[in-house]
């Protein structure tokens, strides 16, 4: 279990293990970080098509929040038939990471997320902003809130 009470450490990684397919992959070194956890902010031009890899994640999600995308393969894992199928904002899909991702963009190009990772598989419980693992550890983080003892935003 990660110890959530631990102060916050942010690192600025500009690139991660992400690799299109038949280039070179693009890797940086992130150290300190308490689980296998990665995200992509993708931009798609209009009408262009993009593969990437994934196998060496357990899970990969995609949160499309701009444009539609159509699938030359998008594996759900829940897709029986080799039809194309269109994808439009605001969806968000749960996606087979040992299967080759190949999507195209609309007309109007495609921005999405993706998120990939090693699930924790521990409870989680949430109330407001406060994600932790049992309804003590909500609680407390509440009355730390109440007390102060986050610190300030200086503004």
């Amino acid at each position: 279990m990660m110890n959530k009470t631990l102060s916050a450490v942010f690192h600025p990684i500009l690139t991660g293990d992400w690799a299109f397919a038949g280039q070179a992959e693009i890797s940086a070194p992130v150290q300190g970080l308490a689980g296998e956890a990665a995200i992509a902010d993708l931009m798609l031009n209009p009408d262009a098509i993009a593969e990437l890899q994934l196998k060496r994640h357990e899970f990969v999600g995609l949160y499309l929040y701009q444009g539609t995308l159509s699938n030359t393969h998008i594996n759900t894992g829940q897709d029986t038939d080799k039809e194309a199928k269109q994808y439009i904002q605001g969806q968000y899909l749960i996606l087979d990471s040992q299967t080759l991702l190949q999507m195209q963009a609309g007309s109007n190009g495609a921005g999405l997320l993706l998120f990939a990772g090693k699930p924790i598989k521990e409870d989680i419980v949430h109330m407001g902003p406060f994600v932790m693992n049992t309804q003590a550890e909500i609680q407390q983080a509440i009355d730390d809130y109440r007390a102060g003892r986050f610190g300030e935003i200086p503004l």
